[in-house]
């Protein structure tokens, strides 16, 4: 007596098989972004405005409270045409620490603070300086809305460590 074996129902297809498969998770990555934010005003020039250090120290403080929106995605994203730009979704950032501190140079004696955003994320990312800029040019007081800031991405362990330690020795917020 012959049977009729249905091959189709009792060996599970490549398609099956790979859709039991758990996907794999992606990358954790951490990059680090070193801000400089420098007021170009000497400390004599501010003590002639009283508060106006204090100002300085508490607007960098607040626009660097919440850097989420200074983050966009990287134009290489595969989701993204060339030199596009996004807002990174939550879902794709672990988690952002910041580390400030401010000092007054030695070789020109101007107020400046270094800023030190480290992100762990899921997807390529960079600092938004054309949105970093305008939060700058809109505060009402003069020396915030004159900030000149720079940003340098942090390429390794060994030079985040180094930065990290200078800014320990730094008077932090």
């Amino acid at each position: 007596m012959h049977r009729k074996v249905n091959a189709a129902a009792s060996v599970p297809t490549a398609v099956a098989i790979v859709s039991k498969r758990k996907k794999a998770e992606p990358a954790l990555n951490s990059s680090s972004f070193l801000i400089t934010c420098n007021s170009n005003k000497t400390e004599a020039a501010l003590a002639a405005l009283p508060g106006a250090r204090e100002t300085w120290e508490r607007n960098i403080g607040a626009i660097f409270g919440d850097p989420y929106p200074l983050l966009k995605m990287a134009p290489r994203h595969e989701a993204l045409g060339v030199g596009e730009f996004k807002h990174v979704p939550m879902h794709l950032i672990r988690g952002i620490e910041v580390d400030i501190a401010f000092e007054t140079s030695d070789k020109f004696h101007r107020l400046h603070a270094h800023i030190l955003v480290r992100v762990d994320h899921y997807t390529f990312l960079q600092v938004n300086l054309g949105v970093l800029h305008d939060i700058f040019r809109d505060f009402p007081d003069e020396i915030t809305r004159e900030t000149y800031v720079n940003c340098k991405l942090v390429r390794d362990a060994g030079t985040h460590a180094k930065v990290e330690n200078y800014l320990s020795k730094r008077p932090a917020v």
